[in-house]
């Protein structure tokens, strides 16, 4: 005799539920869970609950206004926590007279919370005030798809004048393509040395849409605007009274210098400005302040720790100081000598620029902008 067993499963759909514009305020992957029995024998009800923590995605999910470009909480109305009964399964027994019902109850919070949704206009023109600061930070930027590694979100205010009155605006301004994209190209398309203005060259897409009549602006200027260096060189001026740059002539050329040197990839430029010596840009090509970037902000009263990282053909120690006529680092904040570990805390709120230099041991030194914003 041979005993088959026959076992059919079956897949048991609570709910469904389909729904978007939805936000993840925490969320966890284990929670607690109460399982309740209830079970009736001949008239007589029993309730048992049971609380276990298990593996179970929850959490708190906001569903924000519908149609709209944003939102900011402004304050907390109430929290409720509120128990929620999902039926698992029902047994039977009518000669016994006996039913038991096996139920699953989840906790959560229900919050009402008081919202501020923006107006928000796309393409509006109004006469608003200047920014008064901008900063420049580099971007790691992929070609190939056309956009940053990691896009950004600029949020800012400008004041706006309507009917005489000042009328603060928030804009939100999502970065995707640089503004200002560098690279390096042969600009004179393998035809031998280069000759008169062909160091680099600049273009760019100019919006005239708003501007007014007989005005030059407003206008807005389209990102990327590429800067190109010219890989091919060295460059050679011929001055000549009937135009400054032909006709050239080798015995009379003159050697000048590119404005810089750039590889074509994600690493940095080297810029030769004004009053750099060959031994400053040595130094900098065998060591280098690698942070890079905005700073950490701090904030009024807080303690502040960041450190800054550097690298060269010497090994550590570096000696870490802030370069000479540069601004002084947030006040109640220090630069660690030996450690290159800006620490403290801020007294004073504010953005604040100023220039870090590092030494190594063989005298070489490099220099590096930042900016620590501290926030009330």
């Amino acid at each position: 005799m041979v005993l088959s067993n026959v076992v059919t499963t079956n897949i048991a759909q609570f709910f469904t539920y389909d729904f978007a514009n939805v936000i993840t305020n925490s969320s966890f992957s284990q929670g607690f869970v109460t399982v309740q029995t209830i079970s009736v024998i001949n008239g007589a009800t029993n309730i048992n609950n049971q609380t276990v923590f298990t593996n179970f995605f929850n959490g708190d999910f906001f569903l924000i206004p519908s149609n709209q470009c944003g939102f900011s909480i402004v304050s907390t109305q109430f929290a409720s926590v509120v128990l929620v009964t999902n039926f698992i399964a029902s047994v039977t027994n009518t000669n016994a007279a006996q039913t038991f019902t096996l139920n699953l109850i989840t906790p959560f919070t229900n919050h009402a919370l008081l919202l501020s949704v923006p107006s928000c206009v796309s393409n509006s023109v109004a006469l608003r005030e200047g920014i008064e600061k901008i900063n420049f930070f580099r971007r790691d930027f992929d070609s190939l798809l056309g956009q940053t590694w990691s896009p950004i979100t600029n949020v800012y205010n400008l004041t706006a004048v309507s009917n005489n009155a000042p009328v603060v605006q928030t804009f939100f301004r999502a970065v995707n393509t640089p503004d200002f994209l560098i690279t390096a190209q042969d600009l004179d398309g393998g035809a031998g040395p280069p000759v008169g203005d062909t160091i680099g060259a600049r273009s760019n897409i100019y919006n005239q849409t708003n501007v007014g009549v007989g005005l030059a602006g407003p206008g807005i200027l389209q990102p990327s605007v590429p800067i190109v260096f010219n890989k091919v060189g060295p460059h050679f001026l011929n001055p000549s009274t009937s135009n400054f740059f032909l006709p050239f002539s080798e015995g009379s050329g003159r050697l000048i210098f590119q404005y810089g040197s750039f590889d074509g990839t994600t690493n940095d430029p080297i810029v030769y400005p004004d009053g750099t010596s060959i031994v400053n840009l040595e130094n900098n090509v065998f060591l280098q302040i690698i942070t890079s970037g905005p700073l950490p902000n701090g904030h009024l009263g807080q303690a502040y720790n960041s450190t800054l990282q550097a690298s060269g053909a010497q090994p550590p120690p570096y000696t870490w100081t802030v370069a000479s006529g540069s601004p002084a680092l947030p006040n109640g904040l220090n630069l660690g000598s030996a450690t290159g570990i800006i620490s403290g805390t801020p007294t004073v709120t504010g953005i604040f620029d100023f220039v870090v230099q590092v030494a190594d041991t063989a005298g070489r030194i490099s220099q590096s902008n930042f900016t620590i914003e501290v926030d009330p």
